[in-house]
C-alpha cells in the first residue's frame, strides 16, 4: 500500500502529511485484474470461430482446437509494473503472463451449446510497505462454436474470475492436432486439365470415360503430398453429356475445372460461395452456369 498526501492548514501554514488507506490498494488490485481480464478477452476474440473447421467431429474436439490456438498467444500477456510519472507515483505491482491451466469440455453433443471453457492463470506480485505478496488469479473463458459466449465487448464478462483449483495450478497442454490437412497437389491442375481435355467431346460423350474413371485416372497421376499430416484432396468429377465438372480441395483452397466439348477452363469462385451451405467445393458447382457462379453483390 502506498502513502498518499493530505493537506492540513495550521494558521497560515499549509502542512503536507502522509495518509495511508485502502483506496490505493484497491486501485492497484483493479489494475492487475483489469489488465489480465483484458488479455484473456483479447485471446478469446482472437481465437474465435471454429464453425467452418474441418475434422472437428464433436464439441470436445472444438475446445481442444481453441486451446491449441490460444497457447501461442499467452506469451504476450501479463501486466507490467507502472513507472512513476510526474503526477502519478506509479506502482511496482505486476502480473506474469497468463498460462493455460484448464481445458473444460462441456460434455454436450450439440453444436448449439457451449463447447467448453479455457481456464487461464497468472501469478500476481503486489507490494505493500516494501513487502511482496504473491498470489494466483484464475480466469475462465467460456466458448461456443462462434467464440466467447458472453459476447464481444465486455472483457469482464468474457473472462470471469474463478477460484483456482489449487494454490499453484499446473500448466496443461492441449491434445496434439491429428486431423489430416487436405491439400491440392501441385500438379493437380495440369493433370486434371490433360485428362479432361482427352475425355471426349460432344461426338463421343456417350462412349467416353465415366466420371468415376476420369477421377480414378487423375488420382493415379497426382503427386503425393509431403507435408506433415497432409493428404491429397479427393478428386470429385461429375459428367453431363459432353460437359464435365471437377472439384478438389476445401472452400478456402478449391480447384474447380469445367470441360465442355474438350475445352477446359478453370473457374474462380469466392471462398464465401464455396462454404458449406452455399455452393460448396463440388463437381456440381463446376457444372453450374456462369450466372450461378457470379459473386454476390
Amino acid at each position: 500500500m502506498r502513502a498518499g498526501m493530505g493537506v492540513i492548514a495550521v494558521g497560515s501554514i499549509v502542512v503536507l502529511i502522509g495518509l495511508t488507506g485502502c483506496a490505493d490498494a484497491a486501485s492497484t488490485d483493479d489494475r492487475l485484474d483489469r489488465g489480465l481480464r483484458a488479455d484473456a478477452a483479447d485471446i478469446a476474440r482472437e481465437i474465435a470461430g471454429i464453425a467452418g473447421e474441418s475434422g472437428l467431429d464433436d464439441p470436445a474436439d472444438a475446445i481442444q482446437e481453441y486451446a491449441r490456438r490460444a497457447l501461442p498467444l499467452l506469451a504476450d500477456t501479463g501486466v507490467p509494473e507502472e513507472l512513476d510519472e510526474m503526477l502519478d507515483p506509479g506502482s511496482p505491482d505486476y502480473a506474469s503472463a497468463l498460462r493455460l491451466v484448464g481445458i473444460e469440455a462441456s460434455g454436450t453433443e450439440s453444436w448449439q451449446e457451449p463447447v467448453g471453457a479455457l481456464v487461464l492463470a497468472s501469478r500476481t506480485h503486489r507490494f505493500s510497505d516494501d513487502e511482496e505478496t504473491t498470489g494466483e488469479l484464475c480466469l475462465r473463458v467460456e466458448l461456443d462454436r462462434w467464440g466467447p459466449t458472453a459476447g464481444w465487448d465486455d472483457d469482464g464478462a468474457i473472462a470471469r474470475v474463478v477460484d483456482c483449483a489449487t494454490p499453484s495450478p499446473e500448466t496443461v497442454v492441449p491434445e496434439a492436432d491429428s486431423r489430416p490437412i487436405i491439400v491440392v497437389p501441385d500438379n493437380a491442375e495440369a493433370v486434371a486439365t490433360d485428362v479432361l481435355a482427352n475425355a471426349g467431346g460432344a461426338s463421343d460423350a456417350a462412349d467416353g470415360p465415366t466420371a468415376e474413371a476420369i477421377a480414378a485416372e487423375i488420382t493415379a497421376r497426382l503427386e503425393a503430398p509431403t507435408g506433415e499430416r497432409e493428404v491429397a484432396a479427393q478428386v470429385q468429377v461429375a459428367r453431363d453429356g459432353d460437359r464435365i465438372g471437377l472439384a478438389m480441395g476445401t472452400p478456402d483452397d478449391c480447384l474447380l475445372l469445367r470441360a465442355d466439348g474438350g475445352r477446359v477452363e478453370r473457374l474462380h469462385v469466392s471462398s464465401v460461395q464455396l462454404q458449406p451451405g452455399e455452393l460448396g467445393c463440388s463437381a456440381s458447382t463446376a457444372l453450374a452456369s456462369d450466372d450461378a457462379l457470379a459473386p454476390p453483390h
